[in-house]
């Protein structure tokens, strides 16, 4: 019976060790939130992706003058169950608004519903963590008549179809680019794709990677999608300080861009060694201004203070590491075994 008893022990920790080996989707790691830099209009901004495990709040803060966390200028509750999403809008108040400036650094914060009243308190409701950090970023948001934002990261890699690459949604003030870049270990940036766009919103758009970048980099990668403005023909990017190149869209000294994981084939994959100009048809799908409402609550949709210099945390991070909800399950699963192989034999 003890030599049963030990036999599955092993074999229950050795599952263990397997699941808890198996990597969760990219940012998959609890409470979260990932926003970039961008331009807002009618003080609404786009958070690229979110993930709550209970109640909470997307919180909009000022920066202090250590450029910590300050008060909150707008909030948006994010009820249990909706689990990943993106692009989802916060607005700020309409005062916050009123004295942006051209544009305003802020810190997006994901927080607790302490109280679970679905009012955001912010003496109470305090911000979460993640991996023993802040739950939140520090990035420069733009004040223009029309914004500028692009949405890709999820919570997997973004995988290249046929030398394609597709991004969630891109929006431009006016007719302009979106490039995929590559930044090379020697400093300087290849461009690896690129899309002309018309203005507005833009939903699942294709990039057709270049020849070259899929011959010699199959696997997994890391790529920056860059919004560029009309101008220089054909599209070229600055990679060498007196090159002649398109300009990018910005929000203050910050370009409108993101970083994101990506995974190209490099068997069979097609693609073009030029800039491939399509354009496709805007769609509201992807939030652009945004509407205010009296209280704005994220759903499953998704597609769509007080004068604490720093909100505290509550030390919650739901995950700490790679398959952390798989190694909880199979605890369960040891449990299950070493209880049939503790029963007498008939």
């Amino acid at each position: 019976m003890a030599g049963t008893t030990r036999r599955v022990l092993a074999v229950a920790l050795t599952t263990v060790l397997v699941l808890a080996s198996v990597p969760l989707p990219v940012s998959a790691h609890g409470n979260s939130v990932s926003v970039d830099s961008q331009v807002a209009a009618d003080g609404t901004i786009v958070v690229e992706n979110s993930l709550f495990v209970s109640d909470g709040f997307i919180v909009v803060h000022a920066t202090n003058e250590t450029g910590g966390v300050g008060p909150a200028l707008g909030e948006r509750f994010v009820p249990n169950g909706l689990g990943l999403q993106r692009g989802v809008t916060v607005n700020v108040s309409d005062d916050a608004w009123a004295e942006w400036g051209d544009e305003r650094e802020v810190w997006v914060v994901a927080h607790h519903d302490t109280n679970r009243n679905g009012e955001f308190d912010p003496g109470t409701d305090r911000a979460l963590s993640s991996f023993g950090r802040l739950a939140g970023e520090r990035v420069t948001v733009g004040k223009s008549d029309a914004p500028a934002n692009v949405v890709v990261e999820g919570f997997s890699r973004v995988e290249a179809a046929n030398g394609t690459m597709t991004l969630h949604g891109v929006t431009l003030p006016e007719p302009g680019y979106v490039a995929l870049e590559r930044a090379s270990e020697n400093g300087s940036v290849e461009l690896v794709g690129v899309t002309r766009l018309d203005a507005g919103t833009h939903r699942d758009v294709a990039v057709n990677l270049t020849e070259s970048f899929l011959a010699r980099t199959p696997g997994d990668v890391e790529l920056r999608a860059k919004l560029y403005r009309e101008g220089s023909e054909p599209f070229a990017i600055r990679d060498r300080p007196s090159a002649r190149a398109n300009d990018p869209f910005t929000a203050g000294e910050e370009n409108v861009s993101t970083l994101f994981p990506a995974t190209v084939a490099g068997d069979g994959a097609t693609s073009s060694s030029e800039v491939q100009v399509n354009t496709p048809r805007p769609t509201t799908d992807v939030p652009a201004s945004g509407a205010s409402t009296d209280r704005d609550t994220a759903t499953a949709g998704g597609a769509t203070a007080d004068d604490a210099t720093d909100p505290r945390s509550d030390g919650t991070s739901s995950g700490t590491g790679p398959g952390f909800g798989l190694a909880v399950a199979a605890l369960a699963v040891v449990g299950a075994l070493l209880a049939l192989a503790r029963r007498p034999r008939p």
